[in-house]
């Protein structure tokens, strides 16, 4: 597989993006290594050259790779993710075209002096990912020099690194002196008051940093109010994430004062602060002021339904919010119904999240009044609302007027057979919905088959999740697979049922756009099915993961007919697996798919074609 793969590779002129995973072995991924490494033929066959090279988690061929990657002057982007090297940083001081590197979880205290010296050196990286590397605040101090230099990286990634307070210090003492880091992520570290602290001093200097992640670094009230007097006077920041980090309500009076006064900030992330509804009072009053702010996520902070009838009397004044978090919040049906009537009244909000909240059915009836008038939402997440098929019933009556709403997430409900078909319903008259999941809740067959049936004429729905309605079985499933024949325009269909038998179909051979997403995760062996699905899509230069394409596409009948036998029956059962991993099948069925190839010697390939028609997801 991996000398085709490779000698593909040298012929093909299109392929930007390669990820070999861990399907090859050492042996495949040297051979591919040595297809890349050849810079001679990728220059001269090569016009478009791959530029995006990603390997899997564990092999032992550092020094093949890195002398390939010295060599090679066409790859731009690279992904060594958790890959176990060793002198890593080598290749960079000579490599002239990679700009983006991901090396999570690659680099380690023992060999980031060797990185850092050599990014002193490299003049290209404009995007540098080390998350999760385990770097500590020594090697921070390290990194920090040659941030405070460095003028071309734009993006840096260093969340989940152990960096403490005194990380943090270097840090913000490189930042007051860098103007190219753009977008600067501290996710999951431990910076604490004091750190948030330097950063804040900083921030009132740099004003390059337009996008901020400090999300759970333990930076509580006193961190956070250093961080909104900065905001005062910080001019770049337009993105700041500052979830899970205590923040509680008092502070947030100290950030919504910020709000008022900046200009810069469009999007805000304080979920799971512990702000409360007088927190949450405070930083709302402020977004009547604020005509920046578009996205602010406030879930998980015990409003209640007094915080959303807070939010709910600025969301009648606000004209620039479009996207808003409620989720996990306590609220009930008293906080829906005052939201609703400011969701007919607001025409800018588009995204909103109640998940996780009270609304039971009585709340979804007061958002279905929303929803018959309100025009500017496109996308409602209520997954686990206590919504059941009275709520649903009227929802749907909403919707069938509804023409702006195109996802909507009912998972996790109470929704039964009832429900499903109101929703049925809607899909027949709905041309707007185009993602619904229905995951989690109490559909059987009944209320499947009502889904299924719909479909049939619904040419909008692209999205529909089932998975855990343990009510369903193959006798649904078969019911879907009769609609793809005709449906051209789902893309991805879940289900889970530990009942289904593993020999049930889940890919449909006559989708037209593309085959089906169906996952049976509990009793479906699906691993190895998807492994060689993948060895499919590795080969996407010439094939393409349709039949549809397959059929019509003359290139890969003539590269199937001149190869020799044993290629030939390789990439015959690629294709047969990838669209059709449901055996047991009849031998006719795969005379069809071979007459399609036009191959005619049909009996040369019977007896593997027996073979798979054995157990489903056995590789051959």
């Amino acid at each position: 597989m991996a000398d085709e793969l490779a000698y593909a590779l040298s012929l093909n002129r299109t392929l930007s993006f390669l990820s070999v995973d861990s399907n090859l072995g050492i042996n495949g991924l040297e051979t591919l290594i040595s297809e890349f490494a050849s810079t001679s033929i990728l220059k001269l066959t090569c016009p478009l050259p791959m530029t995006t090279l990603r390997f899997p988690l564990d092999f032992s061929f550092s020094s093949k790779l890195l002398r390939a990657l010295e060599k090679n002057t066409t790859i731009s982007n690279i992904s060594l993710n958790s890959a176990k090297l060793k002198n890593v940083s080598s290749f960079l001081q000579v490599n002239k075209t990679i700009t983006n590197m991901d090396l999570t979880g690659v680099i380690d205290q023992i060999g980031f002096p060797e990185l850092t010296a050599a990014l002193q050196i490299n003049k290209n990286v404009s995007s540098l990912n080390l998350q999760n590397s385990g770097i500590g605040s020594s090697g921070v101090e390290l990194l920090a020099l040659v941030i405070a230099v460095n003028s071309t990286i734009s993006y840096m990634n260093l969340s989940r690194n152990s960096i403490d307070f005194r990380g943090a210090e270097h840090l913000a003492t490189a930042l007051k002196r860098n103007n190219t880091i753009t977008n600067f992520k501290l996710k999951s570290n431990n910076i604490g008051f004091y750190g948030a602290g330097k950063l804040a001093s900083a921030l009132k200097v740099n004003n390059t940093i337009t996008i901020l992640d400090l999300r759970n670094n333990d930076i509580g009230p006193i961190g956070a109010e250093n961080l909104a007097s900065a905001l005062k006077v910080n001019n770049s920041i337009a993105k700041i994430d500052l979830q899970e980090n205590d923040i509680g309500s008092t502070v947030a009076e100290k950030l919504a004062s910020a709000l008022i006064v900046n200009k810069a900030i469009t999007c805000i992330k304080l979920q799971d602060n512990s702000i409360g509804s007088f927190g949450i009072e405070k930083l709302i009053l402020a977004l009547k002021i604020n005509r920046n702010i578009s996205i602010i996520d406030l879930a998980h902070n015990f409003t209640g339904d007094k915080g959303a009838e807070t939010c709910a009397l600025t969301l009648q004044v606000n004209k620039t919010i479009s996207n808003f978090n409620l989720a996990v919040n306590g609220i009930g049906a008293l906080g829906i119904k005052a939201l609703a009537l400011a969701f007919q009244r607001n025409n800018t909000i588009s995204h909103i999240d109640l998940s996780y909240n009270n609304l039971g059915d009585v709340g979804a009836g007061f958002l279905a009044s929303a929803f018959t008038i309100n025009n500017s939402i496109t996308s409602v997440a209520l997954y686990r609302s206590g919504i059941g098929d009275d709520g649903v019933d009227r929802l749907a009556s909403a919707l069938k007027a509804n023409r702006s709403i195109n996802r909507i997430d009912l998972g996790d409900n109470r929704i039964a057979d009832y429900g499903a078909d109101r929703i049925a319903s809607v899909l027949n008259v709905n041309s707007s919905i185009s993602y619904l999941d229905l995951s989690q809740n109490s559909i059987s067959n009944i209320g499947a088959k009502s889904l299924a049936g719909t479909l049939k004429t619904n040419n909008t729905l692209t999205y529909l999740s089932l998975e855990d309605n343990y009510g369903i079985d193959e006798d649904a499933v078969e019911a879907f697979v009769s609609t793809l024949e005709v449906n051209h325009t789902i893309t991805t269909l879940k289900f889970s049922c530990r009942t289904f038998p593993d020999t049930i179909a889940y890919l449909v051979e006559n989708n037209r756009r593309r085959l089906a997403e169906t996952f049976f995760q509990e009793t479906f062996n699906y691993e190895n099915v998807l492994t060689l699905q993948s060895d499919l899509e590795h080969l996407s230069s010439f094939m393409k993961h349709s039949f549809h394409i397959i059929r019509s596409n003359e290139k890969i009948k003539k590269i199937i007919q001149k190869a020799d036998s044993d290629i030939q029956q390789k990439l015959i059962k690629i294709i047969i697996h990838s669209l059709v991993p449901i055996p047991p099948l009849s031998q006719t069925y795969y005379a069809k798919v071979l007459k399609c190839l036009s191959i005619r010697d049909f009996h040369n390939y019977s007896p593997w074609l027996d073979k798979i028609s054995v157990v489903a997801g056995k590789i051959y």
